[in-house]
């Protein structure tokens, strides 16, 4: 019987671990995003976010990409390492896996171009759509709201907030392949 107990703990522990986070556009579907008041609602909890006036397009190389599964903010679906120059380029620099919302990378020389981590939020189902499309390797440009302070609050008090330079909260209000003509990477 103990075996039997211990079998089943260690099977859902598994099930657990390895369960896959739902689909964005699942997610998406259960918010109610309201960018004017910088509040975003799902499953009964309101998230406020001190949204960008201006939209911010961030467009390069998707060198890590995951479907993000955070408990406490259900509301960031993916998160991206977006790269340019020489960030791009896997023979000039290593970029770690993305855990817990954060990464590494190193490199024999300062490479050119940029590096940065994007916690993406869909404004609604068609983008969120959109983000469960996105692989590695691929270009994309990334166009929305960036979070002016990088902390978003739940109304419970509990907070997240991103403490490196290269570091950005977006709601993602367009998402499409490549950079677009004309388009800076940033």
């Amino acid at each position: 019987m103990k075996r039997l107990v211990l079998l089943l703990a260690v099977a859902g522990l598994m099930a657990w671990w390895w369960w896959p986070a739902p689909p964005a556009r699942e997610v998406a579907l259960g918010m109610d995003v309201d960018p004017e008041a910088g509040r975003i609602r799902l499953d009964g909890t309101t998230y406020r976010l001190n949204l960008s006036a201006e939209s911010e397009r961030h467009a390069g190389l998707a060198r890590v990409w995951v479907r993000a599964d955070h408990d406490a903010m259900p509301i960031i679906t993916h998160e991206v390492v977006l790269t340019t120059g020489e960030y791009s380029d896997p023979d000039k620099v290593e970029i770690g896996p993305l855990r817990n919302g954060s990464t590494w990378w190193r490199a024999r020389r300062r490479p050119q171009g940029t590096l940065i981590v994007l916690h993406l939020i869909p404004a609604d189902v068609q983008v969120a759509a959109i983000l469960d499309r996105v692989r590695e390797g691929q270009t994309w440009t990334f166009t929305g709201y960036g979070v002016v302070d990088q902390r978003i609050e739940r109304d419970d008090g509990y907070r997240v907030s991103l403490g490196h330079d290269n570091h950005r909260f977006l709601l993602v209000t367009e998402a499409a392949p490549g950079t677009g003509e004309g388009d800076r990477e940033e």
